[in-house]
């Protein structure tokens, strides 16, 4: 118990810059118990494919005000990578507090109700472990955290809690000029192209406001693993 308490005391005083995960590194593969909104997959299936990855819990409200809308939003901007399976959107509910209401039942009422049309996995839970298995091999600190895969399979993108969507989008954009075989200038070329349509795409209804780069606010845009909690009212 007393690691557990002396980890969380650790994560309270991290300053923001540190939630961002060291990248680039191989991308792990996920370890899922349960698909909704598709058939199963592994990471594997979709190597030569930009993959975001979202991890987020139902009740977290940083994944509710934040990564959840992001997420709405970027799949208005690259609504075309999607469609020509270029792009991947992957959300992973690992949950690691309140096991009991945010049960598979539950979850799946909330995707309904939030309009969540791709592809879901429920991270798995192996008996006796705090935390689930995805989030144990990502390194993951809570929710939202967010990861952008490249088509080699590498993590070039890794942040918990709230970020600055511009410096994410222009990463996603870089991700795609490898995709597309363009080199030195052509790279550029297309990560401009990219971020204009970005930065001029119609907003949301609820376009994501991401909170300030420093001090506390960008830690309690997440939720980190804590013990025992009690579901909402």
């Amino acid at each position: 118990m007393r690691p557990l308490i002396a980890a969380f005391l650790l994560l309270i005083f991290l300053p923001a810059n540190a939630m961002a995960a060291n990248v680039p590194r191989e991308a792990p593969e996920w370890q899922v118990s349960d698909w909704i909104n598709g058939a199963p997959a592994k990471l594997k299936d979709f190597r030569g494919r930009v993959v975001i990855i979202d991890f987020f819990q139902l009740w977290c409200p940083g994944c509710n005000q934040f990564s959840i809308p992001l997420l709405k939003h970027w799949e208005q901007v690259f609504a075309d990578e999607i469609a020509n399976g270029k792009l991947e959107v992957v959300s992973i509910h690992t949950v690691f507090e309140g096991h009991d209401y945010q049960n598979n039942t539950r979850l799946r009422k909330f995707l309904k109700r939030t309009d969540i049309h791709h592809l879901v996995g429920i991270d798995r839970q192996k008996s006796g472990n705090f935390l689930p298995e995805t989030m144990r091999i990502y390194g993951t600190r809570g929710t939202p955290e967010m990861a952008f895969i490249d088509k080699r399979g590498q993590v070039r993108f890794q942040n918990f809690g709230g970020f600055e969507v511009k410096p994410a989008e222009n990463c996603c954009a870089s991700c795609w000029a490898r995709i597309q075989g363009h080199r030195r200038s052509g790279d550029k070329f297309v990560a401009a192209r990219i971020t204009r349509r970005a930065t001029s795409a119609s907003r949301p209804k609820h376009q994501p406001v991401p909170p300030s780069s420093g001090g506390r606010q960008g830690l309690d845009a997440g939720r980190r693993p804590a013990g025992p909690a009690s579901p909402p009212r």
